[in-house]
């Protein structure tokens, strides 16, 4: 029975392990189908991020790899979802952190837990972490330009680098 596979829902988080399961957005649940049987519906809002243990893709079909259709993506950045896959081959990571910015330690930690600026604020416009072309058709990594300015972070919020 193809709908045997690990899918696994935990703290709002969807993991899917399953080779071949495909993603996609069905109104406004989230769809997971495997060798075209529908295995599992969520409402988007019921979910915070999704965990995709295989190759993500955007437009491409790919045989032996977990998909996610462009509806699905657009919708989740519109709605400030994340979604990650395994397999990556991770170059840089940037961590913002919300610390609080009260003199009283119980209150800081009560507006870091709030959240000082949201995600999107903070990674808008590129006033931050700025990413810029190196060359007319980027192919790798290094074929593009990463600047970090940590000036312009809000109060309240720190950023960590990972490479």
């Amino acid at each position: 029975m193809p709908c045997a596979g690990p899918i696994s829902i935990y703290l709002n988080t969807l993991y899917v392990t399953t080779p071949d399961a495909y993603l996609c957005l069905e109104g406004r649940t989230v769809c997971v189908t495997i060798e075209k049987e529908k295995c599992l519906q969520v409402p988007l809002h019921n979910l915070g991020c999704f965990v995709l243990f295989c190759a993500v893709l955007c437009c491409f079909v790919l045989f032996g790899h977990t998909m996610m259709s462009p509806g699905l993506m657009g919708r989740c950045a519109e709605h400030d979802r994340s979604a990650s896959k395994g397999m990556m081959s991770c170059r840089e990571l940037y961590v913002f952190k919300h610390i609080g910015t009260d003199s009283d330690p119980q209150q800081r930690e009560r507006q870091a837990m709030l959240g000082c600026d949201p995600a999107p604020k903070l990674l808008d416009g590129g006033k931050i972490i700025s990413v810029a072309k190196k060359r007319e058709v980027p192919r790798r990594f290094s074929d593009y330009d990463v600047t970090v300015d940590k000036t312009q972070l809000p109060n309240g919020v720190e950023l960590s680098e990972y490479v």
